[in-house]
C-alpha cells in the first residue's frame, strides 16, 4: 500500500491566503481558483456553500477577493454544490495531470492506495475571520481518499460518465491526454469497512500520534513533524525523513509518496493512517 500526503487547496500562492479552521475544529479547506483553460470552467465559488453560507462569502470575509472560477478537486463533499445523481451512487473523485500526475504513476500509485490530502490552515471564528496572526497557519491533514479505479484516458472516463452524472462537472473531465487522470474513490476503505473509502477529517485527536496538524509545534508551516516510525523512510522521490519522523516540506511540494511495503516499520505506518482517520472522521 503506498499513502500519499497530497497538498490541496489555499496556500500562498493559489489563493493566497490561508484555510479556515473552524471553533468547532472543522478544517474547511478551500478550493483554489481554476486558471487553466483546459479543463472544465463552469463553477463559481459562489455555487459552494457550506452550511448555507456561499464560499464567496467565506474568502470575502477573510479578507481576499475570490476569483470566479474555482478548482473543485478533490471533490470530497456530496452537499458542497448542487449535483444530479442520489447520493447513495456519487463518489469522490480526484484529478491529477502534467508531470504530478506522471510522479504518482511513476511511483506505481493505484487501486488502494490512500491519500492523505492537506493543506494550509489558520484558526478563525465562526463569521469567518481569523482570530491568530499569520505566523500560526500551519498544514493540516483535512480529508483521506483511498482509490478504487484510474480513469485515465476519455474511453474510461466517458463509460463512468455515463453512468455518474455529475462526474463531467469534474475539471478534469476534457483535455484528455496520457498524463491527465481522475481517481475514483472507493465505497467502503479496506483498512475498516464500517467507514466510507474517503471523507472529511477535523482537528479532533488529542492523541499527538494522531493528530491532523503535520506543522511541529514553535516552526514554520512547511517543518513536519512525523511519528518516530517513519523516521529514516523516504518519500518518492528520494526525500528522507529524518531518524526522529521530521519532515523539511520545502518549495511547494505537491505529491509525497511513501510506499509501506518498502518500510521497515510497514505495519506501524498502516495502523497510523487508520487509527489517525478514525479518531479524526467528520
Amino acid at each position: 500500500m503506498r499513502i500519499i500526503f497530497s497538498r490541496k487547496g489555499f496556500d500562498s500562492t493559489s489563493g493566497r491566503i490561508p484555510s479556515p479552521l473552524l471553533p468547532d475544529n472543522t478544517l474547511l479547506s478551500l478550493p483554489i481558483p481554476e486558471t487553466d483553460n483546459r479543463h472544465v470552467r463552469e463553477l463559481h465559488y459562489s455555487d459552494l456553500k457550506y452550511n448555507g453560507t456561499t464560499y464567496s462569502e467565506i474568502i470575502d470575509s477573510l479578507g481576499q477577493l475570490p476569483d470566479a472560477f474555482c478548482h473543485l478537486d478533490p471533490d470530497l463533499r456530496y452537499d458542497i454544490r448542487k449535483r444530479k445523481e442520489p447520493e447513495s451512487s456519487w463518489r469522490a473523485l480526484f484529478g491529477q495531470k502534467g508531470s504530478v500526475q506522471s510522479l504518482l504513476s511513476n511511483a506505481g500509485v493505484g487501486k488502494g492506495d490512500i491519500f492523505l490530502f492537506f493543506g494550509l490552515f489558520l484558526e478563525a471564528d465562526n463569521n469567518f475571520n481569523y482570530t491568530k496572526p499569520r505566523t500560526k497557519k500551519k498544514h493540516c491533514i483535512w480529508s483521506y481518499f483511498q482509490v478504487d479505479e484510474l480513469l485515465d484516458d476519455e474511453k474510461k472516463f466517458k463509460k463512468y460518465a455515463a453512468e455518474h452524472k455529475d462526474a463531467v462537472k469534474h475539471p478534469h473531465a476534457k483535455g484528455w491526454d496520457r498524463r491527465n487522470c481522475i481517481y475514483v474513490a472507493k465505497e467502503k476503505n479496506s483498512l475498516n469497512q464500517k467507514i466510507p473509502g474517503w471523507g472529511l477529517l477535523k482537528n479532533k485527536s488529542i492523541d499527538p500520534n494522531y493528530s491532523v496538524v503535520l506543522t511541529e509545534e514553535g516552526n514554520p508551516c512547511s517543518y513536519w513533524k512525523l511519528p518516530d516510525f517513519f523516521g529514516g523512510e523516504r518519500f518518492y522521490i528520494n526525500q528522507e525523513i529524518a531518524a526522529d519522523g521530521t519532515f523539511r516540506n520545502s518549495g511547494r511540494g505537491q505529491e509525497f509518496v511513501i510506499d509501506t511495503d518498502n518500510c521497515k516499520h510497514r505495519e506501524k505506518i498502516i495502523d497510523w493512517v487508520k487509527t489517525l482517520i478514525l479518531k479524526n472522521s467528520n
